[in-house]
């Protein structure tokens, strides 16, 4: 960007670098969260289910970073404003639903001191602070919503880390950036291995989103080279193996879990779609449970919990009808709320957009 024949040069490669809908992200978003939910039922497969929280933030991290760089590239700004219509529109009206079933759901079935605890919860989980809850003395024993804590990673991060993009882009210091990333994750982990300040990194840092900003800089300014079909495979497999079966790792698996996720991701982007992966995870049942991934996450722990302090089914038709009424919430939240928000908050931003340029 340095200069004119740097630009001519980057206009071109990145126009074809231009990533798109890609089916097969939405069958990894898939395996995310069936890991996920194979943990929070207790199940005894899925005992390092929690990877798949990981991979959510590892792929959330690169394609935001994408679709922001493509943005800027393309029209040499950012709309910040249609970027959190967006985004609002995509999450809060699904988030918000759920929390308003809650609320309905203690006040009518819960004891007074349940209500005050999960009343925190739900304050915790409107306002994306879950994650730091600890801080006020809440969520020390979550009754409902302990899963929304990545929620609020997430939102912190799209608050922050488009502006630090942009500013980059700006100064045209992406070199720099992605030093500062890489120095970044390593002080992190650092800070966790030796347990330095374990309650607020622990609580605001996740590696893995920052691990997906840094493999989407690292794409973009084609510093990795073509991964292999079986390298990906290799990867997913392994992802799988230490997510489902129940293995007592020695380490903490979660970071290692980023960089595999987007050795998987940029494979999956980097090769056809007649690659056996692409293939597997660009299928339909795996295209849409990825949709309503979501939804499901949102979903998940609700439902299991009520199921556990009402249900009277014997407990293998209990553990069969609680996935159903999962599936059955996460469907009609996609259909009824989160697609439709989704688009409106497309078609706001749009003419947003529109009139800026006007």
């Amino acid at each position: 960007w340095c200069t004119y024949s740097e630009n001519q040069r980057n206009r071109t490669i990145n126009k074809n670098n231009k990533l798109g809908y890609v089916a097969s992200l939405d069958g990894f978003r898939a395996i995310a969260v069936m890991l996920v939910i194979l943990t929070h039922a207790n199940f005894y497969l899925g005992k390092n289910g929690k990877i798949g929280v990981s991979m959510f933030f590892t792929l959330s991290g690169f394609l935001i970073t994408t679709l922001l760089l493509e943005e800027y590239k393309k029209n040499n700004r950012v709309s910040f404003i249609g970027f959190y219509i967006r985004r609002t529109m995509r999450l809060f009206p699904a988030l918000y639903t759920l929390l308003a079933f809650v609320m309905v759901y203690i006040l009518f079935f819960k004891t007074q001191t349940d209500q005050h605890i999960i009343f925190k919860e739900l304050l915790s989980a409107a306002f994306y602070v879950n994650n730091i809850s600890w801080y006020w003395g809440w969520g020390n024993n979550a009754l409902l919503l302990g899963h929304t804590w990545s929620l609020a990673v997430e939102e912190q991060f799209y608050l922050i880390w488009p502006w630090i993009l942009v500013i980059s882009m700006k100064l045209r210091s992406l070199l720099p950036l992605q030093y500062g990333l890489i120095f970044f994750i390593l002080i992190s982990w650092f800070f966790k291995a030796n347990g330095i300040y374990p309650n607020i990194v622990g609580s605001l840092i996740e590696e893995s989103i920052f691990i997906g900003c840094l493999g989407a800089l690292l794409r973009w300014n084609h510093l990795i080279p073509k991964i292999p079909s079986f390298v990906s495979i290799s990867s997913f497999l392994c992802i799988l193996i230490v997510g489902v079966l129940e293995i007592n790792l020695p380490f903490n698996f979660f970071n290692p879990c980023a960089i595999l996720s987007i050795i998987i991701i940029i494979g999956i982007i980097n090769n056809s779609e007649g690659a056996i992966l692409n293939r597997f995870l660009s299928n339909k049942t795996m295209v849409f449970l990825g949709k309503i991934s979501y939804s499901l996450y949102l979903w998940h722990v609700v439902i299991f919990r009520l199921f556990k302090w009402h249900s009277t089914l014997p407990q293998h038709l209990s553990f069969i009808a609680k996935f159903v009424f999962t599936f059955i919430m996460a469907i009609g939240s996609w259909f009824l709320i989160e697609k439709k928000g989704t688009l409106l908050g497309r078609k706001w931003s749009g003419r947003l957009e529109k009139k800026q340029i006007s």
